[in-house]
């Protein structure tokens, strides 16, 4: 069996169904060519932000959807909010930017600047809305992905994520983002506010690891490589 995840490979081995059966994780391959760094204040002249901003990215399309974690996302937003009462500066420079299909916008209570850019059409326009942003915030709690992780990391922005999914492999703290423990929202916050506190050569730094990892794991060369060697090898049971 074949996962896209060391998350779902873990889940793969526990099931009776797969039990003594052979286990391997291939990530799945992004377009690397759409998905990659482009500099900050050209996407977000494209989007329309600001480009004195700290951005916090999410795609909200559903936010009822509990295995997404939404309650978590808002959760550690309000309790970063309350970590930044010593920081007014920082707590009034920043920017949480949504996207998707969101009809109860109303409903998310964020405690900072909010801006909504709706649903964006296509590839290209996805990884600029990545590109614009300083961090990529991913709240699920339950997740056979999600994708966005390796579509953020391709693009050199970093990730804060909780510890399962494709989270295991692409988001290292302190090297492409920050991994936060399962549905702790404090984590989560502090998560955030290490991030959003680096100086500009840090973030480069780890700017350009997200990249360099994503390229090695999520390139769809990298998958196909992986699944020729899968097969050559003939123990496919």
């Amino acid at each position: 069996a074949v996962a896209a995840s060391s998350w779902l490979r873990n889940q793969l081995e526990s099931a009776s169904v797969f039990r003594n059966k052979r286990h391997e994780t291939i990530l799945l391959g992004i377009d690397a060519d759409v998905f990659k760094p482009a500099p900050q204040g050209v996407a977000r002249e494209i989007l329309g932000l600001p480009t004195h901003k700290k951005i916090i990215f999410f795609g909200a399309n559903n936010i009822d959807e509990e295995r997404k974690g939404i309650f978590y996302l808002l959760d550690a937003l309000s309790q970063l909010h309350v970590l930044l009462n010593t920081k007014p500066d920082l707590c009034e420079n920043i920017l949480v930017v949504t996207a998707g299909r969101l009809k109860n916008k109303a409903q998310l209570c964020i405690p900072f600047e909010h801006q909504h850019i709706g649903w964006l059409q296509g590839d290209e326009k996805l990884a600029v809305a990545y590109q614009s942003a300083d961090v990529f915030v991913n709240a699920s709690i339950e997740d056979s992905g999600p994708m966005m992780i390796n579509e953020s990391i391709l693009c050199g922005t970093p990730v804060v994520s909780f510890e399962m999914g494709v989270a295991l492999d692409l988001v290292h703290s302190d090297g492409t983002g920050y991994r936060a423990r399962l549905k702790d929202s404090a984590d989560m916050a502090a998560g955030l506010l290490r991030l959003l506190e680096m100086d500009d050569d840090c973030a480069q730094a780890m700017r350009i690891e997200c990249r360099a990892l994503g390229m090695q794991l999520s390139h769809p060369d990298v998958q196909v490589r992986a699944f020729m060697q899968l097969f050559e090898s003939g123990n496919l049971i």
